[in-house]
């Protein structure tokens, strides 16, 4: 598994840009489960998994706060597109 920090930074400014605090909350339950931020912070560090081979939808592991993202888009819409409907639209344990 690879986690870089960083990613995660270019992810929310991407939703920042575009979406605004209601885009900052969506990311947030998508990959956490939760609606805000605890008072004393997350209990543990997001960590991004980039997935290769033929999956275009992005998955979030909200038990361990794992985002995997796919690296098969080649352009940046599509990569949005893909990002924004899993989000806004999840499956299983979701909260949103």
């Amino acid at each position: 598994m690879q986690c870089i920090d960083l990613s995660i930074i270019i992810i929310i400014i991407i939703f920042l840009a575009d979406e605004g605090t209601n885009g900052l909350r969506s990311l947030l339950q998508f990959m956490t489960a939760l609606d805000e931020i605890p008072p004393l912070g997350l209990p543990q560090k997001i960590f991004v998994e980039f997935t290769e081979g033929s999956q275009r939808t992005f998955f979030a592991e909200t038990c361990t706060f794992v985002l995997r993202v796919p690296t098969v888009h080649k352009e940046f819409r599509e990569f949005k597109e893909k990002f924004l409907e899993a989000s806004q639209n999840p499956t299983g344990f979701a909260c949103i």
